[in-house]
């Protein structure tokens, strides 16, 4: 699929809807922008951060590394 696009302000492209469609992305989704022989490629991160990371205490990651700490030195004993 190759459609027109025209640079706005701010060299802003808008991907026509039906394309965006086409690849799965949306507004907010994180692009890497490669320039090489003269053009620019935009290729879909995939999911956004939010959807890989859960909100997790400095008291929880401390627990978690001292059981594994722990587990470690009784199986090297």
């Amino acid at each position: 699929m190759i459609r027109r696009v025209r640079i706005g302000k701010k060299n802003m492209v808008y991907i026509p809807k039906e394309l965006a469609d086409a690849v799965g992305v949306r507004e907010g989704d994180a692009m890497l922008v490669k320039v090489s022989s003269g053009k620019i490629e935009l290729i879909p991160m995939g999911k956004t951060e939010g959807e890989y990371w859960a909100e997790v205490t400095l008291e929880e990651i401390e627990s978690v590394g001292e059981e594994l700490s722990e587990r470690t030195l009784r199986s090297n004993s």
